[in-house]
């Protein structure tokens, strides 16, 4: 007699959780940025498989925005549904802060502050 095993213990099988509560798939990739999954018969996305087991249904214009910015993340707190355009705005938005995150330090560094 087997038992199957659920897609929760599947997907717990392969994280690792960081200091910052990141669960980190660790298992296939989809190209070099995203966790593949099994689920329902369908490979996708390992964080919007973990967002319909923890959490539910997507719709189907939903997207599944990284809270963490760390896309392997599934974990489903860092995890939120949101449209495309609020999704690629909230990108837009990191990588700006970003330079400018990196342009002070630079400044800093120049002024002979810390490295």
């Amino acid at each position: 007699m087997s038992t199957k095993r659920t897609p929760e213990d599947r997907l717990y099988a392969k994280i690792d959780i960081n200091d910052d509560g990141c669960w980190v798939f660790n298992g296939n990739r989809r190209g070099k940025k995203y966790g593949s999954f099994w689920l329902d018969g369908k490979e996708q996305y390992a964080h919007r498989a973990s967002y319909q087991i923890f959490i539910g249904a997507i719709p189907e214009d939903g997207f599944i925005h990284h809270r963490c910015a760390n896309k392997l993340c599934v974990n489903p707190d860092h995890l939120q549904c949101t449209t495309w355009d609020n999704n690629y705005a909230e990108m837009l938005g990191r990588q700006a802060l970003i330079k400018r995150i990196r342009k002070l330090e630079a400044a800093i560094k120049e002024l002979g502050g810390v490295s």
